[in-house]
């Protein structure tokens, strides 16, 4: 039986095709969950909604730098179709005192296979990184 969920789970994800949301995932839902957790930076909120990843070069900065990368992931707002074209608004980058910086949103596997298409079951994290970290 287990075999059998694992082809059916392995065949959903070969439909699907590069830069689509999954099958029930509205990317008007999909997106407000990607900006609660962006917007969240630098609150103690952000914990609500997800994870925060600092790359090593991110991570060796002072206290207030990271702050200040915080704020503005948390406060990007210059998607547009050609830099976000699935428009859930998961990725961007920021120039920040000197330093070009990478984010990412991703979503985690589905707990169960109920799951899989439910989008507030799965967790979010944001990756922030420097751009020659890549």
């Amino acid at each position: 039986m287990h075999a059998g969920k694992e082809r059916h789970s392995q065949s959903r994800r070969s439909r699907r095709t590069a830069g689509t949301s999954p099958p029930g995932l509205d990317p008007a839902h999909e997106r407000a969950l990607n900006d609660a957790l962006r917007r969240s930076l630098g609150t103690p909120e952000y914990v609500r909604y997800g994870w925060i990843w600092l790359s090593p070069g991110v991570a060796s900065l002072s206290t207030s730098e990271k702050l200040d990368i915080l704020r503005a992931v948390a406060n990007f707002e210059s998607f547009s179709t050609e830099s976000d074209p699935r428009g859930v608004h998961e990725s961007g980058a920021v120039d920040v005192a000197g330093r070009n910086l990478l984010w990412f949103i991703q979503r985690s596997a589905p707990r169960t296979i109920r799951d899989a298409d439910n989008a507030e079951a799965r967790w979010r994290s944001i990756t922030i990184m420097c751009r020659e970290e890549c």
